[in-house]
């Protein structure tokens, strides 16, 4: 990659993590023999943080997602990420508990998070919150009471291995899995690979736990959105 970037990191404690990315070698058509979606990374994301000064590469309070093998910093999505902490995070699901999927050019990924909220029964405080932030008031299949849903555009940049995350911040991992399109031409699967992992972090930021945490890592373990 000619791009060269400085490593700048501010690191509470060093914690080498075990494990990296996993490349996928699986291919799949996704609507005809022309066109390609193949797999070629996949990640555990176990803590998160954000950036803590604004510089070319992002604004200071961007959402960076950390890896056992990359790090993950939003562009894009931050400021609907950032409501969801408002919400009772016992109602939140993020992809139904699926993995993430996220398309890869070269270092920078985009992608779509599907974002459910149930509840048993809504005050009309959380109705009035919900349509702020763009929800949808759905019907739910299986249960009486309705749920509500929005789908959050995220983009942002892959970089290196971050081994600064304290061992008291490290969360239930979230996985998360990369892909490329193509039309008429085959992937190269190596090429998209090195130029994720090979990036190095040039963002200076804290790792944070809850409620942040609790929403994109753990999700919600008492919620009972249904399957889409």
């Amino acid at each position: 990659m000619n791009k060269v970037k400085k490593l700048a990191i501010l690191a509470a404690a060093t914690f080498t993590l075990n494990g990296c990315a996993t490349a996928m070698i699986s291919s799949m058509p996704v609507s005809s023999s022309k066109h390609v979606r193949t797999y070629i990374l996949e990640d555990e994301v176990i803590a998160v943080a954000v950036v803590k000064e604004s510089t070319e590469e992002g604004n200071k309070g961007d959402i960076v997602l950390v890896g056992k093998g990359n790090s993950y910093h939003l562009v894009r999505g931050n400021e609907e990420i950032k409501t969801l902490m408002e919400l009772d995070a016992s109602a939140i699901k993020i992809n139904n508990e699926q993995p993430i999927e996220l398309k890869l050019n070269d270092d920078k990924f985009d992608g779509y998070i599907q974002v459910t909220y149930t509840k048993s029964d809504y005050s009309n405080e959380d109705v009035s919150k919900l349509t702020l932030d763009g929800f949808r008031k759905l019907a739910s299949a299986k249960n009486s009471s309705p749920y509500y849903s929005k789908s959050v555009l995220i983009i942002g940049t892959v970089y290196a291995k971050y081994d600064g995350v304290p061992p008291s911040a490290i969360s239930k991992g979230r996985k998360i899995k990369f892909y490329t399109e193509k039309f008429e031409t085959t992937v190269s699967t190596e090429k998209a690979i090195k130029k994720a992992m090979d990036l190095p972090i040039a963002i200076m930021f804290d790792v944070i736990t809850a409620p942040i945490q609790a929403i994109l890592l753990v999700g919600a373990v008492a919620s009972t959105a249904p399957k889409q």
